[in-house]
């Protein structure tokens, strides 16, 4: 078969494991989860939660999607690794979502709770006026939640907001010791 496309490896490699030992923008000390969406992010193919402050590329979820996966990649079919940082000059992104019925099934009551109230709201006016809850008032790494109009109806969402770094390796250096170390 004769493809556009060239034919290469599309899976976890040997540079995937060099780069999850180079530290981001925290530094050799930085210790960061990935919980947005309420579910955590972990080692590629391991049960350990996922030090995101250091790059990677391939990571597991430890709960399973919609579709029964775990096993998820960060970008398309290239060499891009992502650290998760807390500095301050990197830009935050925010992304909401709605919790869907496996993610309620995990929920805590107070996000159970307010999918009811939200949904109670019949229109557009009343939904967008309803109550917006504050960090102080969420579960986890959520940084607001509110009532939002969706689709002809009220929905309670949930918003997370991340620092991230990228990283593109154009040539990797290891260097041994004996560069310098002369036993004689």
């Amino acid at each position: 078969e004769d493809s556009p496309w060239p034919k290469g490896q599309t899976t976890y490699e040997f540079i995937d494991s060099l780069m999850e030992q180079l530290s981001g923008f925290d530094g050799p000390n930085g210790d960061l989860l990935d919980t947005s969406f309420g579910s955590t992010c972990g080692e590629y193919k391991g049960t350990q939660a996922l030090n995101t402050a250091k790059y990677s590329r391939y990571y597991s979820m430890l709960e399973k999607d919609a579709m029964g996966r775990t096993e998820k990649k960060r970008a398309f079919n290239d060499y891009m690794f992502a650290a998760q940082t807390t500095h301050k000059k990197v830009n935050p992104q925010k992304v909401c979502a709605q919790l869907d019925e496996d993610a309620l099934k995990r929920a805590s009551q107070r996000d159970k709770d307010r999918t009811t109230e939200c949904s109670g709201l019949k229109s557009r006016d009343a939904c967008s006026k309803y109550v917006h809850w504050e960090k102080a008032e969420l579960d986890g790494e959520a940084v607001e939640a509110k009532c939002a109009w969706a689709k002809g109806k009220c929905v309670y969402k949930k918003c997370w907001e991340q620092r991230w770094s990228y990283a593109i390796p154009l040539e990797m250096i290891y260097l041994t010791p004996l560069t310098k170390w002369n036993p004689y």
